[in-house]
């Protein structure tokens, strides 16, 4: 189900940016987002892209980076809060420090909400998450029959190393 409401959003959908501005200071070319941009569809999926505390694209030293706030809402779809305090591409890769939250139902979990801050790096067909401290992971009730389980909560620490890695192929 989740799957079918975010084809059905990518494909009837509004777009609004009233107020994208180009800045070129001595800090470098920059895109200021002086209000939120908006994606509505249709069956009530919203994401929102925000700047946070300055251009969410900064061209300085030759090096892209900058700073966004990104929501994704909606019915039967996962919802979703990440700040990106900074990110940058450079050396072939990007690198972005990161805050998520996000709550989701699907069965067989209930009420599932994880709470996260590290390191994302996507660089030479590798993707990495780095945890700053542990992710929180809690799950409302875990339904298996006779016996469901409630109020379970986990901390998801990787002792340095990254908690997730995704190869290409």
């Amino acid at each position: 189900v989740q799957i079918e409401q975010l084809k059905r959003a990518a494909s009837d959908f509004t777009l609004s940016a009233p107020a994208l501005s180009l800045v070129q200071n001595n800090r470098g070319l920059g895109v200021q987002l002086d209000a939120p941009v908006q994606i509505r569809a249709r069956n009530g999926v919203e994401v929102r892209l925000a700047a946070l505390g300055g251009p969410v694209l900064r061209m300085a030293g030759g090096a892209p980076e900058g700073a966004i706030q990104l929501s994704v809402t909606g019915q039967d779809i996962p919802n979703l809060n990440v700040d990106v305090t900074s990110w940058q591409a450079a050396n072939g890769g990007l690198t972005a420090q990161l805050k998520a939250n996000g709550q989701t139902d699907f069965d067989p979990l209930r009420g599932v909400a994880l709470q996260t801050a590290g390191t994302l790096s996507l660089r030479n067909g590798i993707t990495t998450y780095q945890v700053r401290d542990c992710a929180s992971l809690q799950a409302r009730q875990v339904q298996i029959g006779e016996n469901n389980l409630d109020q379970l909560s986990a901390r998801l620490c990787a002792d340095g190393r990254p908690l997730f890695t995704a190869r290409q192929g």
